[in-house]
C-alpha cells in the first residue's frame, strides 16, 4: 500500500535554522521523497517533528499531499503493478518537467495569493488594480506600509472576500490605517 505524507527530516536543518518540507512516498519497504517549496522553523513543529496545526503553511502543505494522493489514485498504480520508481517518474513528468507552461493560468494562480515582504514601506498607486480575484494577502510589516492613492486606489475594495494576515499584535494598527478601508478581514498571524 502506498502512503504519502509530509515529512521533516531532523538531520536536515539548514544554516538559517529552517527545515525543508518533503513529501514522503512509501511503497512496501521502498521510500522516496520529493522536496517542496515550503520551509518551516522549529516553532512550527511539535516535539516529534510533525507540523503544528497552527503553522500558517499547514493548509498549503496538506493541499500538496492531497494532490499527490489524487494523482496516484488516478494512475491506478496497484492494478498496473507499478513500482515506486515508476510512480515517481510519472509524478515528476506530471509536474510539468516536459510540459509547456500556460502563462495565463500561471499568472491567475499566482495572483490569488500575494506576499508583501518585510521592508516594503509603501504600495504604489494602482499596484493591485484589476486583481479582484485576490483571496489571501500576507503583510509581514509590523508598521503598515503606506498606501498611495492620490488619483486611483492601490487596491480594489475587497470587503469580506479577501483576508489580510498581519503580524501578531498589529491588527489594530492595520485596522486604523488605510488598510482597514480596503480589507474587512484582518487577522493576526501567530
Amino acid at each position: 500500500m502506498l502512503t504519502i505524507k509530509a515529512e521533516i527530516q531532523k538531520d536536515k536543518k539548514r544554516n538559517d535554522g529552517t527545515y525543508n518540507v518533503k513529501i514522503r512516498f512509501t511503497l512496501g519497504k521502498t521510500v522516496k521523497r520529493i522536496s517542496t517549496i515550503f520551509y518551516v522553523t522549529p516553532k512550527d513543529l511539535t516535539e516529534t517533528f510533525q507540523i503544528k496545526d497552527s503553522c500558517k503553511l499547514k493548509f498549503e502543505i496538506d493541499k500538496v499531499v492531497n494532490e499527490y494522493r489524487q494523482k496516484c489514485n488516478e494512475l491506478d498504480f496497484e492494478r498496473k503493478g507499478l513500482s515506486l520508481d515508476e510512480i515517481m517518474a510519472y509524478l515528476k513528468n506530471d509536474q510539468g518537467i516536459h510540459k509547456p507552461i500556460d502563462f495565463i493560468r500561471f499568472c491567475q494562480d499566482w495572483i490569488k495569493k500575494t506576499v508583501v515582504i518585510v521592508g516594503v514601506t509603501s504600495i504604489g498607486v494602482s499596484a493591485f488594480e484589476g486583481c479582484s480575484s485576490l483571496a489571501v494577502f500576507h503583510c509581514f510589516n509590523k508598521t503598515p506600509p503606506t498606501i498611495e492613492s492620490y488619483k486611483r486606489p492601490s487596491f480594489p475594495k475587497y470587503g469580506k472576500k479577501t483576508t489580510l494576515y498581519v503580524p501578531e499584535r498589529c491588527g489594530i494598527k492595520y485596522n486604523s490605517s488605510d488598510w482597514g478601508y480596503y480589507f474587512e478581514n484582518i487577522i493576526e498571524m501567530e
